[in-house]
């Protein structure tokens, strides 16, 4: 997956997460979504974080694959709340 760290003029980092595709755009080119830290349960980088340590995906495939009966499976649902 296409993901990378911007740094705005403030010296304030975001993570941008590039998507092929989309549901309003199935057939691309996709669209950049993008998530700075926060503190506490609601921090999308330490849910990206924890997905990673927990589902090991490979580098090659979709950013939301999980391992599924031998194999990797993309996901089709939302990401989980709980951290």
């Amino acid at each position: 997956a296409d993901v990378h760290t911007i740094t705005d003029c403030h010296s304030l980092t975001s993570t941008v997460v590039h998507l092929p595709c989309s549901k309003a755009s199935p057939l691309g080119p996709g669209e950049d979504i993008y998530w700075s830290d926060q503190m506490g349960i609601t921090d999308p980088g330490a849910a990206y974080l924890k997905h990673l340590q927990y589902n090991d995906p490979p580098h090659d495939e979709h950013i939301f694959t999980y391992p599924h009966k031998g194999s990797f499976q993309p996901s089709h649902t939302g990401i989980s709340w709980t951290l």
